[in-house]
């Protein structure tokens, strides 16, 4: 497998991880629509049914529309796999200043204030009563509704940072390839240098720096892009569960990976293409 074929591949298969969360997600929203149906269609014949079970019925299909209406805002702002630009970090940066606990309060006192409960039919009292206990328990819990900050001067250098570093490891990365070459043909330290110095080596070495520029572009797009994605999908968890941490039940939720910036190491090329070694022709 060539160099560019092992970051193509590498692209795809943090695709196919996105794609594997999402269909996991996907099943989960579906559960909550289905139990919200089930609780709709309960309540379509109240007369048939005790005060407990029309409150216990309404708790659910709020809850469960609460939790989708949430999952809907979540659909509609999904990230793209981060390229080498820095405006799509600013892009992030962006997102990161709506806590869940700030999205959830501003979304229950509008639906306090209208009396609307998320479009639900009667009985509003219990409707009330529960979107008041969310409120609460937002208030209550808003530490575990909230991510940790993220110091945007701190992550914004150590991109620049970053597109130097992988900027300067180009010659190194070229530089390898070559000597790695020249060590797998065994040739002579005459052999090797007039190689290097005659057409084909020359070849060689625009071929090895195309692949290199791209492959350290992704490199840097890819190590920062892991480390958003883990923060998106812990901070995107406490907005999907808002109401079960709300209301103290017990979630499992993902850890928050450090708020620091990740550092890129200057020889990321040995051990990325150690493994996949091959010669243009």
């Amino acid at each position: 497998m060539g160099r560019l074929e092992k970051d193509k591949q590498g692209l795809l298969m943090s695709s196919l991880a996105i794609q594997n969360q999402n269909r996991l997600l996907s099943s989960q929203k579906q559960n909550l629509q289905q139990a919200a149906q089930a609780a709709s269609e309960k309540l379509s014949n109240l007369e048939q049914l005790t005060d407990n079970q029309i409150e216990e019925a309404q708790a659910t299909l709020l809850l469960n529309t609460f939790s989708l209406h949430f999952w809907s805002e979540i659909d509609a702002s999904d990230r793209p796999f981060l390229e080498a630009k820095p405006e799509d970090l600013q892009k992030w940066f962006a997102g990161t200043q709506r806590q869940p606990a700030d999205i959830v309060a501003k979304k229950v006192d509008e639906e306090l204030r209208s009396k609307n409960y998320f479009g639900l039919p009667e009985p509003h009292a219990i409707s009330q009563k529960i979107v008041q206990k969310v409120k609460a328990g937002v208030i209550e819990h808003r530490a575990e509704l909230t991510c940790p900050t993220i110091d945007r001067g701190e992550w914004s250098k150590a991109w620049k940072a970053a597109s130097t570093i992988y900027a300067q490891s180009i010659e190194g990365c070229v530089q390898f390839h070559l000597q790695h070459t020249i060590k797998s043909e065994g040739w002579s330290a005459r052999q090797a240098s007039g190689w290097l110095n005659g057409a084909q080596g020359i070849a060689y070495a625009k071929s090895f720096r195309a692949t290199c520029e791209v492959s350290a572009g992704y490199r840097q797009a890819s190590l920062f892009d892991e480390r958003i994605s883990q923060y998106d999908r812990a901070c995107r968890g406490r907005l999907i569960y808002a109401d079960d941490i709300a209301l103290g039940k017990k979630t499992e939720l993902d850890p928050f990976p450090s708020p620091l910036p990740p550092t890129p190491d200057p020889r990321w090329y040995e051990d990325w293409y150690k493994s996949s070694m091959t010669h243009p022709r």
